[in-house]
């Protein structure tokens, strides 16, 4: 489905930033499935539809890769979803892309079966010991 929206080239026409018809008609198109796909995501994971969840994330995540916030709740979907091994490479990339909130991690009950993961432990030292 990512493949058939064009999500990777539409974002480069978009950041191409030349101001043209296709530049702006493609930065719509992004943003506008970058805000459906993540609410679609969020009221997956408010009916506990992990799987959808993930799905929609990954959507999101194509259309705002630098974005820590979606990593992070993709890695929560994921956990939810008992996919540790992708929640735990989701949190560590939202974490690379400036997640910075250790203690919310910590405390976010989502993220349970994460916990006992030796790369959990080491991600959150890592955030212990700052930028």
């Amino acid at each position: 489905m990512v493949q058939q929206m064009n999500l990777s080239e539409r974002r480069a026409q978009a950041e191409a930033k030349k101001e043209t018809e296709e530049s702006i008609a493609a930065e719509r198109f992004v943003r506008r499935a970058l805000v459906h796909t993540f609410e679609q995501a969020t009221d997956a994971l408010a009916n506990k539809d992990f799987r959808s969840a993930t799905l929609y994330l990954q959507i999101a995540v194509e259309c705002a890769p630098d974005s820590p916030h979606i990593y992070y709740t993709l890695a929560r979907a994921y956990a939810l979803n008992k996919e540790n091994k992708n929640a735990l490479a989701a949190l560590r990339k939202a974490v690379e892309k400036g997640y910075a909130d250790r203690e919310g991690i910590e405390k976010n009950a989502d993220f349970e079966s994460l916990r006992s993961l030796p790369g959990y432990t080491k991600l959150i030292e890592q955030l212990k010991k700052g930028p």
